[in-house]
C-alpha cells in the first residue's frame, strides 16, 4: 500500500470512511463518478491528522479525480497556513501551489476553504496584482478566489484592493461570484463601516438580490460588558410593549384591527400575527414581571434553551404565565390573541411566537371550562 501518508493510502482510508447516503447527498452537487461518499467532519478529521504531508503528494491530492481527495489537499493546505510557527518560505510554497493547481480547485468549497488563510494571509503587506489577475479569469473559481481571498484583506485593514475588486465583480452573472461579493460586503460594513457605506452609496443600486441577501450581518448584539442583562431585556420590553400599548388609546375602533408583531426585536416585521388591543397597557409593569420571573427561573435553575413545548402554569391579577419547558413568560399585558412575550436565552433579547387558541365556540350560555392547568379554555385572559 506504500506509506500511511501516500495519496493512495488516504483515498483508501477515505473509501473505508465512505457510506452510500453520504454518497448519494454529496453527488446532489458535485458528479457522482467524483464522489467517494464521506462526511465532512471525517474528511477534515483526517486532513487534520495529515497536515505533515508533503506538498508534492498534496498536489497529486489536487489532482486526484475524487472530490474528497481533493477537499483533503486544500484542507491541508489551509491548516498549515494557520500555523502560528509558519515560515515566510512555507507561506509562499502554499501560495505558489494554490495558484499552480487551481484548474483543479473547481467548487466553492475548495476555493473557500483556503483561499482566505493561503491567498489572503500571504498578500497581506504585499502586491495584490494576483486577485486582480484572478478576477479577470474566465474561470469563475478563480474569480471567487480573487474575492474570497479578500476577506483577510478587509480584516486587516487593507481595503482598498478590495474596493477595488469589488467594483470589478459587482456585476458579475456567476451566482457562486455573487455570493462571495455579498460576503465581502458585509465584512467591509464590519471593518470599515465609513468605507463601505460610500461604496453602497455609489454602486448600491449595482446591487443583486443575491449579494443582499449575503450581506446582512446576521450577528445579534451582546450586552456591553458591565451590564445587567435582565436590565437590557427590562428596557427592551419596555420600549416594545409601550409601542404596542400605543395601539390601545384611539378607542373601540382598534380592536380588532390586525397589526404586525416583531418576531423579536432585531429583524423586520413578519406576516402571522394578529395583535387585539383590549385596554391600556402599562410597560413598566409588563417589563417588571418579566424581569421577576426571570429572577425567579435563574433561581429556580429552570431556565431551559428554549425549546418547543408550552404548557400554562397559572394566572396573574393581569393575565396568563405561561412556561415554555420551564421558562416563565408574561404575555396577558399585551392581551394578544396568538402572541406571547417569550424571555428567551440572555443574550438573545424578547421574542414573539404564536400559541394557537381554542377554535371550538362556546355555546349560548356555556361556562368556560378550565384547562388542565388553571387556563381558561385556551384562551388569554382579558381578551
Amino acid at each position: 500500500m506504500g506509506e500511511p501518508d501516500s495519496p493512495d493510502a488516504i483515498i483508501t482510508r477515505l473509501r473505508e470512511l465512505a457510506t452510500p447516503d453520504e454518497r448519494e447527498r454529496t453527488s446532489r452537487r458535485i458528479p457522482i463518478d467524483q464522489v467517494i461518499g464521506v462526511r465532512m467532519k471525517f474528511v477534515f478529521d483526517l486532513a487534520k491528522s495529515l497536515r505533515s504531508t508533503s506538498l508534492d503528494d498534496v498536489r497529486t491530492l489536487l489532482r486526484s479525480e475524487w472530490y474528497e481527495a481533493r477537499l483533503v489537499a486544500v484542507c491541508i493546505l489551509d491548516f498549515r497556513a494557520r500555523a502560528r510557527a509558519i515560515s515566510a518560505d512555507d507561506r509562499k510554497a502554499l501560495f505558489d501551489l494554490y495558484l499552480a493547481e487551481h484548474e483543479h480547485i473547481d467548487s466553492w468549497d475548495l476555493v473557500d476553504r483556503a483561499a482566505p488563510r493561503v491567498v489572503g494571509d500571504y498578500l497581506l503587506g504585499r502586491s495584490h496584482a494576483p486577485l486582480f489577475m484572478l478576477a479577470h479569469s474566465p474561470s469563475v473559481w478563480e474569480r471567487r478566489t480573487a474575492i474570497t481571498a479578500a476577506f483577510q484583506l478587509i480584516r486587516a485593514g487593507e481595503t482598498d484592493t478590495p474596493i477595488k475588486l469589488l467594483d470589478l465583480l459587482l456585476d458579475d452573472p456567476e451566482r457562486f461570484v455573487q455570493t462571495s461579493v455579498g460576503v465581502a460586503v458585509r465584512e467591509l460594513r464590519r471593518a470599515a463601516p465609513a468605507e463601505a457605506d460610500a461604496f453602497l452609496a455609489s454602486h448600491g443600486h449595482r446591487l443583486t438580490a443575491t449579494t443582499r441577501r449575503l450581506m446582512a450581518d446576521r450577528r445579534k448584539p451582546t450586552p456591553a460588558e458591565g451590564s445587567d442583562p435582565v436590565a437590557l431585556r427590562r428596557e427592551a420590553v419596555v420600549d416594545q410593549v409601550a409601542h404596542h400599548g400605543d395601539l390601545t388609546t384611539g378607542g373601540d375602533d382598534l380592536t380588532d384591527q390586525p397589526q404586525r408583531v416583531p418576531p423579536s426585536l432585531s429583524r423586520r416585521p413578519a406576516d402571522g400575527y394578529r395583535v387585539r388591543a383590549a385596554g391600556q397597557v402599562d410597560p413598566e409593569a409588563a417589563a417588571g414581571r418579566l424581569a421577576e420571573q426571570e429572577r425567579e427561573g435563574r433561581r429556580a435553575g429552570r431556565l431551559g434553551t428554549g425549546a418547543p413545548g408550552v404548557r400554562r402554569a397559572g394566572t396573574t391579577g393581569a393575565g396568563t404565565v405561561e412556561r415554555h419547558r420551564g421558562r416563565p413568560a408574561v404575555e396577558a399585558d399585551l392581551d394578544c390573541q396568538g402572541v406571547r412575550i417569550d424571555p428567551g436565552p440572555v443574550r438573545g433579547g424578547p421574542s414573539y411566537r404564536r400559541v394557537e387558541p381554542r377554535t371550538r365556540a362556546r355555546r349560548d350560555g356555556e361556562p368556560r371550562r378550565a384547562g388542565p392547568n388553571g387556563g381558561v379554555g385556551g384562551q388569554f385572559l382579558g381578551v
